[in-house]
C-alpha cells in the first residue's frame, strides 16, 4: 500500500557498495502544510547521485528512459531534467495528496509525471570510478500508471510512486551495457594440450581479444579468502599452463587499468 510520509528522507543508496564510485539514490521528499481543516503534503520522487562525479542520461533528444535491450554507452546524452537539474539529478514525479477532517478524507492531484503511461522504467546513468567513465541502469517500477486511480474507494491507496527495484553496472570503465541486462565480459575458455619436450599435460586458457587491461590469475583451491596468481607467459589473450599433479587449478579475469 502507498503510504503518507511527513518530512525530508534521506536519500538512500541503491546502486551497491558506496567505496565502488557515486552511488545513484533514491529519495522521497514531503512537504506538509497544516490548515485549520487539512493537511497538504507534496510529494517529489527524485533520483540524484552521491556527488558529482556521475549524471543520468537518456538515450536520444526525445525519449528519456532506455529501451529494455537497448545500448547506454558514450553514445548516449546528459540527462538534463527539461534543462532544469544538473545531469546528476532526475526528477520523476510530484504529486499532492490533501487530508480534510473531520472524516480524514482523501483527495489528490498530479503535479507532473515525467514518464505517462510507465509502470516500468529503465534510468542510464554514468559515473568517474578509477579514471573512467561506467555506464549502467536503475530500474524503477510502480503499481498504478493513472493517478486516478490511486484511490480506492474505499479510502485505500495504491502505490503511484516509482520505487528502485534493481540495478546494473559494467565494471570495466568506458564498455557500454544493455539496459535491464548484466554486464557483457569476457568469457574463459579452456583446452588440454601436450607440452613439449615430455613436459607433460598443460592446459591453454583463452579468451576473446579487444579486452585491454585484462589480468590472468589462478588459484590451487577456493578456500576463503582465495590467493590469486598472475599467470606467467600470457600472450595477447591466451597462455598455456602446466597441468598441477593434482589435476585441479582455477582461473579467472580481472581488470587492473
Amino acid at each position: 500500500m502507498a503510504q503518507l510520509y511527513e518530512g525530508r528522507f534521506d536519500y538512500v543508496p541503491i546502486t551497491g557498495n558506496p567505496s565502488t564510485g557515486p552511488q545513484v539514490t533514491y529519495g522521497i521528499d514531503v512537504d506538509g502544510t497544516n490548515g485549520l481543516d487539512s493537511i497538504i503534503y507534496r510529494i517529489l520522487i527524485i533520483l540524484r547521485f552521491s556527488d558529482v562525479d556521475g549524471q543520468f542520461l537518456r538515450p536520444d533528444s526525445i525519449r528519456l528512459a532506455f529501451a529494455p535491450g537497448s545500448e547506454i554507452g558514450p553514445g548516449a546524452i546528459p540527462y538534463l531534467d527539461n534543462a532544469v537539474e544538473p545531469p546528476a539529478r532526475i526528477r520523476l514525479l510530484r504529486y499532492k495528496w490533501t487530508v480534510q477532517f473531520p472524516g480524514n478524507r482523501l483527495s489528490s492531484e498530479l503535479g507532473y509525471d515525467n514518464y505517462p503511461n510507465q509502470s516500468s522504467i529503465l534510468i542510464g546513468f554514468t559515473r568517474l570510478y578509477q579514471g573512467g567513465w561506467q555506464y549502467g541502469w536503475v530500474h524503477m517500477e510502480r503499481e498504478v500508471t493513472r493517478f486516478e486511480d490511486m484511490l480506492l474507494p474505499d479510502g485505500s491507496t495504491r502505490d503511484f510512486a516509482f520505487r528502485p527495484k534493481g540495478f546494473a553496472i559494467h565494471p570495466i570503465p568506458g564498455r557500454p551495457i544493455r539496459a535491464g541486462m548484466e554486464p557483457e565480459l569476457p568469457s574463459l575458455s579452456t583446452e588440454l594440450v601436450t607440452l613439449g619436450g615430455d613436459g607433460g599435460e598443460g592446459i591453454r586458457v583463452s579468451w576473446p581479444t579487444g579486452w585491454p587491461g585484462m589480468v590472468l590469475e589462478y588459484a590451487s583451491e577456493l578456500k576463503q579468502p582465495t590467493e590469486w596468481l598472475p599467470v606467467a607467459g600470457v600472450a595477447g589473450s591466451q597462455a598455456v599452463v602446466k597441468l598441477p599433479e593434482d589435476g585441479h587449478v582455477f582461473f579467472r579475469l580481472r581488470y587492473a587499468p
